[in-house]
């Protein structure tokens, strides 16, 4: 056998690997270099060059497997994570609370001077946020929760009455507001959101607490929208959701509590252009972002919260006591609202619009609620919610528009129920027979679109009750009122019964032959007592024979081929 040059070398270089391969496994296991390993410079990494050997830290703790070694790292248990989570936090709450403790055990006792009291709350709070960025670089955790310990025993501190006792209210105001800015900084440099949750929380309330919750209403207004666009412009460009929505939720808040107190046309005009503002950002920031954070799908949902806290704010702003200018601004703000989704369509998620079109239709039933009254109302409510139905049909994500659709139904159901039942007992103007017969083809029409055999039956079945309910509040008050219900009832169960005879759908049947089994009842209780001789007996004969006829004609209907 002859052998090549070229054979020749490719056995060198296989001989050579397999020996660096030796000295490698050598240097994993004892940790020390191997000398006799014979290398060649051709087959070692950059230029021939050994790699360093790797330290016990390397191969035991860095976390990496080192396949056929056995070497592994030994997963920390749960119970113990969760435990250094509690004692961090556990242990940053009990600090902050000390120094508020030790603050006002001072003062109250007169042990040390109102200087050296604020030294040392400040020292504590810059101890904390120092010791937390020191953390940072090898215990991200612990300086979150340090450096949140740190901005809220600052803000506890000048906060506090004795801050307050030594300088003016502006002074501790400002100091706040400083806090709360630095706190912003901090939260960016540690990165941690939840550092700047607390920065942008706990200076409103420290401006509160300084003011005694009576604020001088245009700088507080002034600092805190600052504080609110600044939470806003942070967590969006970092991506922090948790951040964002407590943001959303104050801006919420401040907007009610600033409304209530605006009077006079200055402060009007600020609250409606500081409302115009957030209803902006939360119609258009929720979307911003790739992640699938739960706290984002939450502020998603939450967006549907908008459009009723727009009215709220314009109802408060200018205290809009007259209902039907209420629900003239309702319905303005519903329709508002339905504009903006459209026009921001393209450029927000789908579960972002579908909580705009859910806010407005809200908002649009309060109008509607409002405006109009039983059973217009509840009418109004059964157009609405068929509108829902059929635009769901047209959305990919559509659970909540159908569940707020339901509600609507239920209400609307609910209310036309509420006022066939009163109609029993007294005779409705034919005003209202109209409208409720009109909200209960629209329910009808409103289930059967739902294109679901689950709904489509539910709400079949309540239509028929509804119709009986409403047959029986217009015949029963003209002569023989009770003998014309009864006949209207058997002939709905006649019809009812042959469809579903006709089509094979046993739950139509059996629908059928409730309400003839229901008439039947009716017959045997109430029309025995109610109803005169003459017209017992023509009524019992005709019903009777035309259960029997029909009884005769249900093989014919269902088919020759069916009694087989």
């Amino acid at each position: 056998m002859i052998i090549s040059p070229q054979d020749n070398e490719r056995f060198t270089a296989i001989e050579n690997r397999l020996a660096q391969l030796e000295s490698q496994v050598r240097l994993l296991s004892t940790g020390s270099p191997a000398a006799d390993a014979p290398l060649s410079k051709t087959s070692l990494p950059s230029g021939g060059a050994l790699p360093p050997p790797p330290t016990e830290a390397s191969r035991v703790g860095s976390g990496a497997d080192l396949p056929g070694l056995g070497v592994e790292r030994a997963p920390r248990r749960s119970f113990e994570i969760e435990g250094e989570r509690f004692l961090r936090w556990a242990g940053v709450g009990l600090v902050v609370l000390a120094v508020g403790f030790a603050v006002s055990t001072a003062i109250g006792r007169g042990w040390i001077g109102a200087e050296l009291q604020l030294i040392g709350a400040l020292v504590v709070s810059l101890g904390l946020i120092v010791a937390g960025l020191g953390a940072r670089p090898t215990r991200m955790p612990w300086a979150h929760a340090l450096n949140v310990g740190g901005v809220l025993a600052l803000t506890s501190t000048v906060a506090s009455s004795l801050f307050v006792g030594q300088f003016e209210e502006s002074v501790a105001l400002g100091c706040t507001a400083a806090v709360g800015v630095s706190g912003y900084l901090l939260a960016n440099r540690v990165p941690s959101q939840w550092v700047g949750g607390s920065a942008l929380i706990a200076p409103i309330i420290g401006w509160l607490i300084i003011t005694e919750a009576d604020p001088p209403y245009l700088i507080s207004l002034g600092w805190m929208s600052l504080a609110i666009a600044l939470g806003l412009i942070l967590s969006t460009l970092r991506g922090w959701f948790v951040m964002r929505l407590t943001a959303h939720t104050v801006a919420g808040a401040c907007g009610i509590a600033y409304a209530i107190g605006a009077h006079g046309m200055v402060r009007e005009l600020l609250v409606l252009l500081g409302g115009i503002l957030v209803f902006a950002s939360i119609a258009s920031v929720p979307s911003l972002g790739a992640s699938k954070s739960v706290w984002r799908e939450l502020e998603l949902q939450l967006a549907l919260l908008a459009p009723p806290w727009g009215l709220l704010i314009l109802v408060l702003t200018f205290d809009i006591e007259s209902r039907n200018l209420a629900a003239a601004v309702a319905v303005g703000v519903a329709l508002g609202t339905g504009v903006c989704a459209l026009v921001v369509r393209s450029r927000v998620a789908l579960a972002h619009f579908v909580s705009l079109v859910v806010g407005g239709s809200i908002t649009l039933s309060i109008g509607l609620a409002l405006a109009l009254k039983s059973p217009g109302t509840f009418a109004a409510f059964a157009v609405q919610a068929a509108g829902l139905v059929i635009l769901a049909r047209f959305l990919p994500s559509n659970r909540r528009v159908l569940l707020h659709a339901g509600i609507l139904a239920v209400l609307s159901g609910a209310g036309i129920v509420s006022g066939l039942v009163d109609a029993w007992s007294r005779n409705a103007p034919i005003g209202e027979d109209v409208v409720a017969a009109m909200g209960i083809v629209v329910l009808g029409l409103g289930s059967w679109q739902a294109r679901r055999d689950e709904l489509v039956r539910l709400g079949f079945l309540a239509i028929l009750a509804m119709v009986l309910l409403w047959l029986g509040s217009v015949l029963v008050h003209l002569p023989q009122g009770q003998a014309l219900v009864s006949l209207s009832w058997a002939a709905l169960g006649t019809l009812v019964l042959a469809a579903g005879v006709v089509s094979m759908k046993r739950p139509l049947g059996v629908a059928g032959l409730s309400i003839i089994g229901l008439t039947v009842a009716k017959l045997l209780s109430v029309d025995l007592q109610e109803v005169d001789a003459l017209w017992r007996s023509g009524l019992f004969f005709v019903i009777g024979m035309g259960i029997l006829r029909l009884g005769f004609l249900m093989p014919n209907l269902s088919g020759p081929d069916r009694r087989k």
